[in-house]
């Protein structure tokens, strides 16, 4: 009868145990959604405010925490990490674009999530300023 070399059975040992402990330790995920992927802000004067609306919801079986938001007209990022949207659950966040120099709009507003699967997703931003 034939040995296995000590380093094949180590090698087999830690193979296994690193399947099975990441079988065990998955922790349900989120999905994030977003509505609208698009915004149309139409035709905007100089100097004009206009407020829209993003719902972000998690259609996951974990928690979804947005890590960040970045907005045109926002000093800063928002951050919401400090409260989950729970499965089956929305939450919706109010904007503003402040229309300040003439011609075709185009912008983003980024939003990143714990969601592995889709950790940073941008709306699109668009119309125009006469």
């Amino acid at each position: 009868m034939k040995r296995l070399p000590y380093t094949t059975i180590l090698i087999l040992f830690f193979i296994f145990t690193l399947t099975s402990r990441s079988s065990f330790s998955k922790a349900p995920a989120p999905k994030i959604t977003i509505a609208p992927q698009e915004i149309d802000l139409k035709i905007m004067k100089k100097n004009e405010v206009k407020y829209y609306k993003i719902i972000i919801g998690n259609t996951g079986k974990g928690d979804l925490y947005i890590k960040n938001v970045h907005a045109p007209n926002e000093k800063s990022g928002l951050p919401l990490s400090k409260n989950a949207i729970k499965p089956g659950k929305k939450i919706e966040l109010t904007f503003f674009y402040k229309a300040t120099i003439n011609g075709k709009i185009k912008d983003y507003v980024y939003i990143n999530s714990n969601d592995s699967g889709n950790p940073s997703i941008k709306i699109l931003l668009k119309g125009e300023v006469k």
